[in-house]
């Protein structure tokens, strides 16, 4: 009787296939009796385009979640990228992607199976005169639109260092333009321009620098 039911069961087990790798998963823990937890956690593949300015592909751009090495990948050909995402509750996660010449850019609240795009904007090897620089911001409100509201802690480490300082330093200011404000005119400018060169070998150095002597 026993074997009889032992045969009956048999196909029923056996009928069952696996289905396969579902695209997005709830993590889950066990606790102290080794019972399932559900986590709320998702993990699930983001998939997605990289495109230039003019909606061109972006090849070979690097792509992965913020802060996550291991999930890196690269765009083929077509500027498509398909990446597995692990949530882990700690902050915002963000799908980042990033290419030498070009500025990196950064894509928050992405869902399961909803391909996401990102715009990578070409570095210009010419200089933008017109360019404003921005208040940094406080370095302690990260309300405001302003770099502390993405880098707090950057902007008030910098602010209560010396190099936010030196920048506001003339004599720093004169070295990186190549000029000097020791000197007022041409004539002054001229008459120390050999001393820009340091001094001779086996002479004692006088002591004087002065900057580029071009602007003379």
């Amino acid at each position: 009787m026993i074997r009889m039911l032992l045969m009956l069961m048999l196909p029923i087990g056996q009928g069952c296939k696996p289905n396969d790798a579902p695209q997005t998963e709830t993590d889950t823990d066990t606790d102290d009796h080794h019972h399932p937890i559900d986590t709320g956690l998702q993990s699930f593949t983001v998939t997605g385009v990289v495109t230039d300015d003019d909606g061109f592909p972006v090849e070979n751009a690097l792509v992965q979640v913020g802060g996550d090495d291991n999930s890196r990948v690269f765009t083929d050909s077509n500027g498509e990228f398909a990446l597995w995402f692990s949530e882990t509750g700690l902050g915002e996660p963000a799908i980042v992607a990033a290419k030498q010449g070009y500025r990196a850019i950064g894509y928050e609240y992405f869902e399961p199976d909803t391909p996401i795009s990102l715009v990578l904007r070409e570095v210009s090897t010419t200089d933008n005169i017109e360019y404003v620089y921005e208040d940094p911001g406080d370095g302690i409100d990260n309300m405001r639109e302003d770099c502390s509201h993405c880098h707090t802690t950057f902007v008030s480490e910098f602010l209560t260092s010396k190099h936010a300082e030196a920048t506001k330093n003339p004599l720093l200011q004169d070295l990186y333009a190549g000029i000097s404000r020791a000197h007022t005119d041409a004539e002054s400018c001229a008459s120390l321009a050999n001393l820009s060169q340091g001094a001779a070998h086996g002479q004692p150095s006088t002591g004087n620098v002065t900057s580029n002597p071009s602007i003379c």
